[in-house]
């Protein structure tokens, strides 16, 4: 039997170890915020979903691989109209849900709220902290978060355990997209933004766990936005062609953190 209809749909999907998984599942329901429902899709480590007996988890054995096939599934079971989908490798801080909750349902324009986040490593030990948002806090359009996206790279937007999104966006978005696998976030993020404007707050509210990125993978980046450049969808302002030597510095800054600290590339 069925609970009532959540206000959020927490989405996990995709493989992980069984040690990662449970981390990841313990976040969530450590929430403050606790109207929500859970969804975990994968063909490994879900017996450790259900091992936590609690009735908001439900489980959903699938062959999916990473990427699109998991999230459009997982989003497919959702019931709720707002939905965080999570990587399951990930971490949330305990208010994640609380203040995202109330930030998109204070503003009905929202299609999307977006926190900064920690860079963590196996051990779950901070890497790198505060990443993210750079000149995206607040509220912003679509145009300025494709702009700030152009800028900033992957720092400007989050991977999927940083948002809190509306289901009603995501539908006339699409559907998740595999054509750039190491850019499905971001690619969705501005379609979704085609639909709201986002609002990113200052708190880091979620740890992403540092990875390691193939060759394809950073040339699927440098492909993406050299496309987005091409199609001239967000063309650069004056303050923006003013803020591109920043910008180059803070990303020769992050690539010498991550250096420094270890974080494989990619993982930022």
């Amino acid at each position: 039997m069925l609970l009532p209809i959540p206000t959020v749909s927490v989405c996990i999907a995709g493989r992980s170890s069984a040690r990662f998984l449970g981390e990841t599942v313990r976040s969530v329901l450590d929430q403050s915020f606790r109207d929500f429902e859970l969804i975990v899709v994968g063909d490994g480590g879900t017996d450790v979903a259900r091992s936590f007996g609690d009735r908001r988890v439900r489980v959903e054995r699938a062959p999916v691989s990473p990427g699109a096939d998991g999230r459009n599934l997982a989003t497919q079971l959702s019931r709720a109209a707002l939905i965080k989908v999570l990587d399951p490798r990930d971490l949330l801080h305990p208010r994640c849900l609380e203040l995202q909750v109330d930030a998109i349902e204070t503003d009905p324009g929202l299609a999307m709220v977006a926190a900064r986040w920690h860079v963590v490593d196996d051990e779950s030990r901070v890497l790198l902290p505060h990443r993210g948002l750079v000149g995206l806090t607040g509220l912003h359009t679509e145009s300025e978060a494709g702009r700030a996206v152009l800028t900033e790279g992957g720092e400007a937007l989050g991977r999927c355990s940083t948002v809190l999104f509306r289901k009603e966006a995501f539908h006339a978005a699409g559907r998740w997209q595999n054509e750039h696998p190491a850019v499905i976030d971001m690619e969705m993020w501005l379609r979704l933004l085609a639909h709201g404007d986002l609002l990113g707050l200052p708190e880091p509210l979620a740890a992403v766990r540092a990875g390691d990125e193939d060759v394809d993978g950073a040339e699927q980046r440098r492909a993406f936005l050299d496309e987005l450049r091409e199609e001239g969808t967000y063309p650069p302002r004056l303050g923006d062609r003013l803020a591109a030597p920043g910008a180059l510095v803070r990303r020769l800054g992050r690539r010498l953190a991550a250096s420094v600290t270890g974080v494989p590339r990619g993982a930022v």
